[in-house]
């Protein structure tokens, strides 16, 4: 039996790539998570719980695309506490990784700007603003050629 766990955060360093001694590329970067709550109508935030994840495999390699300020989600096993210049902290083998869109303003990162424009499943350029986020009518998403 192996202890899983599941930790949210956001990620404060840059992903970094290596490899072993023995050969295996690995991926490392660090997350941090804030304890968040409301005390006499104003949101306080605890000290950071800083995490170092490390990922192997394929997963390292498309860990290394991720941005620093990214909210991900990390399956991970085997924690190992250590002092983080005087942080506490935990290094953690991710098992599994997703990034959260639940904070993010676009799926890449930034607020849409006027004049953004998008391509229409039928090749036509419309303006970011004109076009629906979701589509509602499946008879228009499901439409072939």
């Amino acid at each position: 039996m192996q202890a899983m766990f599941i930790v949210e955060g956001v990620i404060t360093r840059r992903p970094e790539s290596g490899v072993t001694g023995g050969g295996k590329r690995y991926t490392q970067f660090e997350i941090s998570n804030y304890r968040t709550w409301v005390e006499n109508g104003k949101t306080r935030r605890s000290e950071p719980m800083v995490f170092d994840i490390v990922c192997w495999g394929e997963l390292a390699r498309q860990a290394l695309n991720l941005a620093p300020r990214t909210t991900v989600v990390v399956n991970g096993s085997r924690l190992i506490p250590y002092d983080n210049n005087g942080t506490l902290s935990l290094k953690m083998f991710a098992r599994d990784l997703s990034v959260t869109l639940r904070d993010a303003t676009s799926a890449n990162g930034r607020a849409q700007r006027s004049g953004d424009v998008v391509t229409s499943p039928y090749g036509e350029s419309i303006a970011a603003e004109a076009w629906p986020e979701v589509i509602g009518d499946l008879e228009t998403v499901h439409r072939r050629r």
